[in-house]
């Protein structure tokens, strides 16, 4: 079984060829767009033999941009399509910071 932080670190190294990208939140100065990601617990992992031989981990991507049709949207989405399990889970604007807020659910 691949460790958990082989696993993180491996998806923040893929994550972040996309676009500026963040670990939980990002910096105050940090102007849109940008993506933060966070894991945020187990996903459908896979037993045999009565023990756990696979973990996976659920986590989410938010991206936040001012740009409408912005293409990080499919760069996010061809990159997802790689993974396991993907959802797009909402897409908002929000109108106290202007930004338009995409989240998407992943499982790797």
């Amino acid at each position: 079984m691949k460790s958990l932080n082989d696993k993180l670190k491996s998806f923040q190294s893929s994550i972040s060829e996309i676009s500026i990208c963040y670990h939980y939140f990002r910096p105050v100065h940090q102007e849109a767009p940008f993506i933060v990601w966070a894991e945020n617990g187990e996903g459908s992992s896979f037993y045999g033999g009565n023990r756990k031989e696979e973990q996976t981990i659920a986590g989410i991507i938010d991206l936040f941009t001012k740009e409408e049709f912005d293409p990080r949207i499919d760069e996010i989405q061809n990159f997802l399509f790689k993974l396991p399990s993907f959802e797009l889970e909402s897409v908002q604007y929000e109108e106290e910071t202007e930004l338009i807020h995409y989240e998407w659910s992943f499982e790797i």
